[in-house]
């Protein structure tokens, strides 16, 4: 079953989408469908980017932790390992 959010995803994953998305994080712009076409304002929709939003930071919270381990890990070597060098 597919949702809302895997829609938004979807749209996230087309490069003009993204460069569309970036332009109009900055402000409302108006776009025509055709050359001659009337001229229509679009906007993002601040609800729609709170589940993608939601979304995205679990992956932040996962990342986070694996890197704090990674680092708390590290640090651990290095100091095992300076240890080892001063008793020698």
């Amino acid at each position: 079953m597919r949702t809302y959010q895997d829609t938004q995803l979807d749209a996230l994953g087309d490069a003009t989408r993204r460069a569309i998305l970036s332009r109009l994080m900055a402000r409302p712009m108006a776009v025509t469908d055709r050359a001659a076409g009337n001229r229509r304002l679009y906007q993002l929709n601040p609800e729609g980017f709170a589940t993608v939003r939601e979304y995205l930071e679990q992956f932040w919270g996962q990342a986070l932790d694996a890197f704090r381990r990674k680092a708390e890990e590290t640090s651990h070597t290095t100091k095992k390992k300076a240890r080892k060098k001063e008793k020698k």
